[in-house]
């Protein structure tokens, strides 16, 4: 599949679902094969699509979850996690543009209404050691709501992965809610910023820093299993008009097992303090 020269095309396509009618004017699939580069070009009603470069079409889809797996737990190096590797030497540019989601609402099975639309760009480097995408909605309705400028950004600069991400939800009477989360990957920890302001007149809005170390083989059985160790930092947010002061604290998951140490949430005299441990043991509290 890899080397395929030729094209595919269909046209006036239909079909009926229970509820809705699916219908493909013309698309069109063109690949081009050469020792120097390959490309695959998709066009169509709904969406304008090209993959250019070297690369195998079976491992890209993994590529960039190997790259987060390896940051997450590369800190770990003894005998039970060794750091994986894609074995690929994908060198490539992906651009995507779709105007209409009512195909991809059928097959991901996902609520989703493009109202603008959607792009997507990346670019892979395997030999350089170099990823980088950037994906645009900029306005689109899911499950009913309304989104509007939501945006993500990753890249990697030498062994750090940066993201950015945004969202706004529109909500009743002209007031939305702005989400943010930023940070990076880098030796096995997760650096973010989450921050959220609703532009109402309560003045809801916080910022909440904390840190995410991946566990890997965390249980002592012989069974595959994960861990996430969240550092908190003292942290302020904004809930009707008043601040409440967020506590350095610190929560670890794993299978049936959650604690949390020091958590607490503070206003004057009203607070929420958890300490303890919930597990599938009784005596745990």
């Amino acid at each position: 599949i890899d080397n395929v020269t030729g094209f595919a095309e269909v046209s006036r396509f239909k079909m009926q679902t229970a509820d809705t009618l699916y219908s493909i004017r013309q698309l069109r699939c063109t690949a081009q094969h050469s020792p120097q580069a390959d490309h695959i070009a998709i066009n169509g009603d709904f969406i304008d699509a090209s993959l250019k470069g070297k690369y195998k079409l079976t491992t890209i889809p993994g590529q960039l979850w190997t790259l987060v797996k390896e940051k997450i737990f590369e800190h770990q190096t003894d005998a039970d996690h060794q750091p994986t590797s894609s074995g690929t030497q994908n060198t490539f540019a992906l651009d995507v543009t779709m105007t209409d989601a009512l195909w991809a609402k059928h097959l991901l099975q996902q609520p989703i209404a493009l109202q603008q639309p959607a792009r997507l760009h990346c670019d892979v480097n395997d030999a350089l050691g170099l990823i980088s995408l950037n994906a645009d909605l900029p306005a689109f309705q899911w499950n009913g709501k309304d989104y509007r400028e939501t945006s993500v950004v990753l890249f990697n600069r030498q062994d750090k992965l940066f993201y950015d991400a945004n969202v706004k939800r529109m909500e009743d009477n002209d007031v939305s809610t702005h989400f943010n989360s930023n940070g990076a990957l880098a030796d096995g920890i997760l650096t973010n910023s989450f921050t959220w302001n609703i532009s109402d007149s309560y003045n809801n809005r916080g910022v909440i820093n904390f840190t995410l170390q991946g566990l890997n083989n965390v249980l002592s059985s012989n069974e595959e299993s994960w861990g996430a160790l969240i550092h908190i930092s003292p942290s302020t947010i904004h809930i009707n008009n008043a601040p409440w002061q967020v506590n350095s604290s610190s929560i670890y998951y794993t299978k049936n097992h959650l604690s949390f140490r020091n958590f607490s949430v503070h206003n004057q005299d009203q607070f929420v303090h958890i300490e303890g441990t919930a597990t599938e043991h009784p005596t745990d509290t």
